[in-house]
């Protein structure tokens, strides 16, 4: 019984991956629809709308992948519609800089929060003949669902010749990152449809927020205390990220 549920699950699994070459190769000439499966890469630009303490902290801009499927309807040769289904890893992240002179010592850490969003976007494609191939420029708009959000900190601490006694240290934060929560995004695109039976987009992405995944202002808190002096850094950040991105997407049919 065993075998035979192994078995099974082998020429299941053998079944789905043979589907799409089994279209590509006899129906896409027929077919009003086109499936392709989308891989790209993208910086996360976060965007914040408060001051912020530049001697101790400054934004990073993270790279981050994502994969997705994207269906096309094709109207006529030049004008399209589409939807897209997007897994994205989207990041938010700092560098800290103790860089206090008074105290004997360096602490250097980068700290932020990563979330998964799941998008659904439905939108307009027009293309462009160039030669035997297409350039194309598209919009859309959908809903993100925004999940899995985690913190995560790393760095190093190094005590100077000089010091001595001892440093008491506190750090204290509240991403207010909703664990799930539903937001609206909308995307501009440009680039290149080529290939022998135009199977092939390569092209840059934006990814353009419409709401804020926080619901308020996130804050992050350090605290030293040396020779009975009070340090205290603190950094509050509300924002969106823009989410430039490269693209390459093949369709199956």
């Amino acid at each position: 019984m065993k075998k035979l549920i192994n078995y099974t699950m082998k020429l299941f699994f053998k079944t789905i991956f043979l589907i799409p070459f089994i279209f590509s190769q006899n129906y896409f000439s027929q077919s009003d629809y086109s499936l392709g499966l989308t891989l790209g890469s993208g910086i996360n630009f976060y965007k914040k709308t408060l001051p912020v303490d530049k001697n101790h902290f400054s934004s990073n801009k993270p790279v981050s992948l994502y994969i997705g499927l994207k269906l096309m309807k094709n109207l006529n040769e030049e004008n399209k519609l589409f939807a897209d289904l997007l897994l994205t890893r989207k990041k938010i992240e700092y560098d800290y800089n103790l860089n206090e002179p008074e105290i004997p010592f360096t602490n250097k850490e980068t700290f932020g929060q990563k979330y998964d969003c799941i998008s659904l976007f439905v939108g307009y494609r027009r293309l462009f003949p160039l030669r035997e191939n297409y350039l194309y420029a598209e919009a859309s708009v959908g809903t993100d669902y925004n999940n899995n959000v985690m913190s995560y900190n790393e760095g190093i601490g190094e005590s100077q010749e000089n010091f001595n006694g001892s440093i008491n240290f506190e750090n204290t934060y509240n991403t207010n990152l909703g664990e799930k929560s539903y937001t609206i995004s909308s995307n501009i695109g440009f680039g290149l449809n080529f290939g022998a039976r135009n199977q092939y987009d390569v092209g840059v992405n934006m990814n353009i927020p419409i709401q804020k995944i926080q619901t308020k202002e996130s804050d992050y808190q350090y605290t030293w205390n040396y020779k009975n002096k009070e340090y205290i850094h603190q950094l509050k950040y509300f924002g969106t990220i823009y989410y430039p991105n490269l693209r390459l997407t093949y369709y199956f049919f």
